[in-house]
């Protein structure tokens, strides 16, 4: 039970948190945060044209617990509203089947991972499998935006 209302918080925490982002000049102010669900990402990033940023999780992690801080910095904030579809994979129970098969379909071997795939969820633009502090996490998205927006351009 203490697990489950420490994800429900973690997950409350992303999305509040990303949701009171300060506004910048091109970013609507929330971010919505799916939960683990990949096939809702991929429709809504292939609809959208966007990226997808996975985050993996633990409640047991307080370097999965810093990146919750670094998600709420409004540069983050502002790039991720804009341009990505992000997901929040808890993987603290690492017994559990759907964790197993989410960890091993994007080769997340530790806590915390956030990684950006293409609107099809097949090829992987970028990968950390540490904590990011707001600056470099921001540059690295724009980074993969663009790259995404170069791979999929008509």
């Amino acid at each position: 039970m203490e697990r489950r209302a420490f994800c429900q918080g973690l997950v409350g925490l992303l999305t509040t948190g990303l949701a009171a982002c300060g506004k910048t000049d091109y970013a609507p102010d929330d971010v919505s945060w799916i939960d683990a669900d990949f096939d809702l990402a991929r429709a809504r990033a292939l609809a959208l044209g966007r990226p997808v940023m996975l985050f993996f999780g633990a409640t047991w992690d307080t370097g999965s617990k810093q990146m919750g801080k670094t998600f709420r910095e409004p540069e983050v904030c502002g790039v991720l509203s804009y341009g990505y579809v992000a997901v929040f994979v808890d993987v603290s129970d690492d017994e559990r089947p759907a964790t197993r098969r989410a960890a091993e379909r994007f080769r997340v071997i530790g806590t915390p991972t956030t990684l950006v795939t293409t609107s099809t969820l097949d090829a992987e633009l970028v990968r950390f499998n540490e904590v990011v502090y707001p600056r470099r996490l921001a540059t690295a998205l724009r980074i993969a935006k663009r790259k995404h927006d170069a791979l999929f351009a008509t």
